[in-house]
């Protein structure tokens, strides 16, 4: 599925299902400016919401480990 056009300054995106509990899925991306959580929009031609800076993980080079 595409989500359009930009996110290649990310190196992880990751489905987080409804992070934010509004019933729709949310969008956890990490690159090398930090990680953002993007909230879904439930729309299909602007399906998430501008991003927000979080500082759940910004390790990028741990985010993919299993420990």
């Amino acid at each position: 599925m595409k989500i359009g056009s930009g996110w290649g300054s990310f190196t992880s995106l990751v489905g987080v299902g409804d992070y934010d509990r509004d019933g729709l899925n949310d969008l956890y991306a990490v690159g090398a400016s930090g990680s953002r959580l993007y909230s879904g929009t439930g729309s299909a031609t602007g399906p998430f919401k501008p991003g927000v800076f979080t500082s759940v993980h910004s390790d990028a080079a741990s985010f993919n480990s299993v420990f």
